[in-house]
Order: structure tokens, then C-alpha cells, then sequence
């Protein structure tokens, strides 16, 4: 079976860049995870642990090392349902799309409104 490592799928979470390297000047292919495929990536393993599904994205960030991701999930269901728990977690991916943490970072009810 021939190794894709290098090849840019349809469905792939990561990107093929050019990378010089300086001593010979060739240049290498490098594969780089997208956003998306870091955002993908980071709700499926959180839902996986916490078993929960995250309700939406509140923001992703690149970082040195890979992407920051924070995610809303529900943590209890309540009648009205503006009255749910909701936290928000922040999961860090790396540049292989593996999750090396996570944190709940606030708890709330869907009725909270900013201000």
C-alpha cells in the first residue's frame, strides 16, 4: 500500500506547503493542519471525551505549536431551554491534529447575555 503522507486528499485536514531548505536549497513538501481540519478535529476528540457534542465554535487560533480551539457545549438540558448549562473549553491540537489538552474555561446559562 503506497504511503499518502505526502499527498493532499480531498477531505484532508492539512495543506501541502513549499519549505526551503537553505543548505541545499531544495525544496520539500510539508504538511500543514488547516483550521478547519483543527476545529474538526478538536470536536470530535472533546466529544469523545466528555461525551458531549459541541454546540458551536467560539473561536480558533493558530499558535506556535499547533491550534487553540474553543468550543460552546450544552452540560445540562433544561426546560426552558434558555435555562440549559453551557461551557465553553478550550482544546489545544497540534500540528498532527492530535488533542494534548483541554479546559472548561467558564460555565453559564443560555440566557446569559454579555455586557
Amino acid at each position: 500500500m503506497a504511503d499518502n503522507a505526502d499527498e493532499n486528499v480531498p477531505g484532508d485536514d492539512h495543506e501541502q506547503t513549499d519549505s526551503d531548505q537553505s543548505s541545499s536549497r531544495r525544496t520539500t513538501k510539508r504538511r500543514v493542519l488547516t483550521a478547519k481540519g483543527a476545529i474538526r478535529r478538536a470536536t470530535d476528540q472533546l466529544e469523545e471525551l466528555t461525551g458531549r457534542t459541541p454546540d458551536s465554535v467560539i473561536a480558533v487560533e493558530r499558535q506556535e505549536d499547533g491550534w487553540k480551539v474553543s468550543l460552546e457545549l450544552v452540560e445540562s438540558r433544561r426546560i426552558p431551554d434558555t435555562t440549559d448549562i453551557l461551557a465553553e473549553y478550550s482544546a489545544y491540537i497540534d500540528d498532527r491534529g492530535e488533542l494534548t489538552s483541554y479546559r472548561r474555561e467558564a460555565r453559564y446559562t443560555r440566557g446569559r447575555v454579555d455586557g
